[in-house]
């Protein structure tokens, strides 16, 4: 596996989707498709899972999903895991997604309540493709 940082290069040709910072929290987050329906997810290059936000999560303002990260409970459950077709673009790919509330989810609480609210996007999705963040742009690019 080839991870390279460039700094300031020149922009990628490919699929273009916002690049939104999430309020009150140091990520970003951009628009997706998981089984044709188009929903937010966090860009998280070190998830090496899709996690699937809760379907409740998908009428929540950015704010009740900022105070649920930060003061919600989750209950966990046992593995619930499904597969699903992640698009971003023209590129698709189907992944299994994971449930945040899995008891079997490598994830601090944060981490937890953040999945349970937003789609985690990351390397299982990124892979054989090269990413770019253009913040100038406030665009996410992938080819």
């Amino acid at each position: 596996m080839n991870n390279v940082i460039v700094i300031n290069g020149k922009p990628l040709s490919g699929v273009e989707g916002p690049l939104v910072k999430v309020p009150m929290l140091e990520l970003y987050k951009t628009e997706i498709e998981v089984d044709g329906i188009r929903q937010d997810a966090i860009i998280d290059t070190g998830a090496q899972v899709f996690v699937l936000c809760d379907e409740s999560a998908m009428t929540m303002t950015d704010e009740e999903k900022l105070d649920f990260i930060m003061n919600g409970k989750i209950q966990t459950s046992s593995p619930a895991c499904k597969e699903v077709t992640v698009s971003f673009g023209s590129i698709s790919r189907k992944l299994e997604a994971c449930r945040s509330s899995d008891r079997n989810a490598k994830a601090n609480e944060n981490g937890r309540r953040g999945g349970y609210v937003y789609n985690l996007l990351g390397y299982s999705f990124f892979e054989g493709h090269r990413i770019q963040f253009d913040f100038k742009h406030g665009k996410f690019i992938m080819e």
